[in-house]
Parts: C-alpha cells; structure tokens; sequence
C-alpha cells in the first residue's frame, strides 16, 4: 500500500468514460482514474469523513486560551 501526501490541492478532468484526480506529491504528480461510480463514492465516503471530523471537533473542549481578569477601580481623589 502506497499512501501520497498531496501538496497542492487535486484537480479532476473528465477523461472518456473516467475521471482523472491529480496532485502534487513533492516532486512527482500522482494521478488516479476512477469510473464515475467510483467517482460518487469517494465522493460520498470524504463527505461523510469530514462531516464526523467536524462533529468530532465541535465535542472536544475548548483549550484554555487567556485567563480574564478583572480590572480593580482606582479611587478618584
């Protein structure tokens, strides 16, 4: 199994009968056929990926950002 970390963003051409994906991985560009059924589903399965990381994300706590204080009144003379 080769997993391609993707440093550009993909672009995707109608190629005949399939649709070419392709991206920057360093140096090289990978590019991948897939028919148009294959298309919808990884459509569908990043959809639904990114949808429970956002869910995922919005459960975690929030992390301590500042700490606020509360100002003291001076006394006026």
């Amino acid at each position: 199994m080769a997993i391609f970390l993707a440093s550009t963003n993909p672009t995707a051409n109608v190629e005949g009968d399939q649709i070419a994906m392709s991206f920057k991985s360093g140096g090289e560009t990978v590019t991948v056929a897939l028919s148009l059924n294959q298309a919808f589903m990884l459509q569908q399965h990043l959809n639904r990926s990114g949808l429970e990381l956002m869910r995922e994300t919005q459960r975690r706590p929030l992390p301590a950002c500042a700490e606020i204080i509360q100002f003291q009144r001076k006394a006026r003379a």
